[in-house]
């Protein structure tokens, strides 16, 4: 399976690898987590079982502001289910980074999970 993030509408895009058909659209703007997690990159975590994707701040560093504005900056737990035909958003890791004038200024832009 594929999967495509969609920073703007907070979903992710299933799609099988050997046809391309749609499987599913996943939410994963969960209010028990954040409406708005605005998604950027996505890593995979050694077993395959779950996905990290770094989350946009209220300011981004970069990117289109309209597209690129998130309310929770941080990192995303996934947990891949159904042998990557679904998922489940498991936590948020929340980061800040306040400025002299108590204006938030996080902005998770990269990720990266190390193997052994």
């Amino acid at each position: 399976y594929v999967l495509f993030f969609d920073r703007l509408a907070n979903v992710v895009e299933i799609f099988r690898a050997d046809t391309g058909t749609h499987e599913r659209t996943v939410n994963i703007a969960d209010p028990a987590f954040s409406t708005d997690p605005t998604p950027d990159l996505v890593a995979e975590s050694p077993d395959g079982r779950f996905m990290y994707a770094s989350l946009r701040g209220p300011r981004p560093l970069s990117g289109d502001p309209h597209a690129s504005l998130g309310t929770t900056p941080g990192v995303m737990v996934i947990e891949s289910l159904q042998d990557g035909r679904n998922l489940a958003v498991r936590g948020i890791a929340r980061i800040t980074n306040r400025d002299a004038d108590g204006v938030e200024r996080a902005d998770g832009h990269g990720i990266r999970v190390r193997r052994k």
